[in-house]
């Protein structure tokens, strides 16, 4: 209900007399990159645009105008309808090679620390467009998710929600806790994804919270060591509904766990496991607290 709101204003925009040709070209990336997050492929926006060019036609054949006044409002609005559909492509595209793009980027340097070259991978994710969180989870003795690294807008108010009890990420299927994607792609070791953060059951725990973040659809992808056990998930939370469901995101999606299970076997992972977030903050307050 909302897209269509927003698709039938930005429509009435494009026939104000007074919007200019840049302004036009500014609204059309907006509304690109929307489409492009909630999965409206460049047919279903052609398929679209032509249905609205024919329903304006329609109206115009129908009236009273003079054939002069009827040939140029069509040249016009034909023109603006091209340019909108133009512009939203080209920035769809953008989009779309953003995300592959970071995929062919190197690794990181293994002269470094293993966790800052962890951190960087993770905190590159969470600069993509539309994304709000990235977690690295890792399941701990207690049957827990603990966030070993943390990336996107909305990674400090993340970490300090999983601190607080009954907001924790549990491994056991019986608990409220361990019936979302994080806990599921553990157990079943393969990429799994939620189109509606908010109208998914199994988010029931976390939604009215997730809600306030601005979290709208998640991704879970198992990274899986050498002797084929889960070593992380990585959990990524969206700004939109639908954002992973496209060709292209399941594309990027597998992509991502390649990148993260060549980079365990690039680089020596620490013989015990690293320090997670919330027993270091503990830690670091009290070294510096004297």
């Amino acid at each position: 209900v909302h897209l269509k709101a927003q698709q039938k204003a930005h429509l009435l925009f494009l026939l104000q007399p007074q919007a200019t040709e840049l302004e036009i070209q500014t609204r059309a990336r907006q509304v690109g990159y929307v489409h492009a997050l909630i999965g409206v492929t460049g047919r279903l926006l052609l398929k679209s645009m032509a249905l609205y060019r024919q329903q304006l036609n329609l109206f115009i054949g129908q009236a009273l105008f003079t054939g002069r006044e009827r040939y140029y409002l069509t040249q016009v609005l034909d023109a603006r309808l091209e340019l909108d559909i133009q512009e939203q492509l080209a920035y769809q595209d953008t989009v779309f090679y953003t995300y592959l793009d970071v995929l062919s980027l190197p690794l990181a340097g293994s002269d470094g620390l293993f966790v800052d070259a962890l951190r960087a991978e993770i905190q590159m994710f969470g600069r993509l467009p539309g994304i709000v969180l990235v977690l690295l989870l890792r399941l701990n003795a207690d049957g827990v998710f603990v966030v070993e690294q943390a990336g996107g807008p909305q990674a400090e108010t993340a970490v300090a929600l999983m601190l607080r009890p009954g907001f924790e990420i549990s491994i056991d299927p019986q608990s409220p806790n361990g019936q979302g994607l994080v806990a599921q792609c553990w157990r079943a070791q393969t990429v799994l994804s939620s189109p509606s953060y908010a109208k998914d059951p199994k988010y029931a725990v976390w939604r009215p919270v997730a809600e306030t973040m601005g979290i709208r659809s998640h991704l879970a992808i198992p990274i899986i060591n050498a002797a084929g056990h889960s070593t992380w998930v990585l959990s990524l939370y969206g700004a939109y509904p639908h954002q992973f469901e496209i060709p292209v995101m399941r594309h990027f999606a597998h992509g991502i766990q390649h990148r993260f299970e060549q980079f365990l076997r690039q680089r020596r992972t620490p013989a015990s496991s690293p320090v997670p977030i919330d027993q270091a903050r503990v830690w670091i307050t009290r070294l510096f607290d004297g």
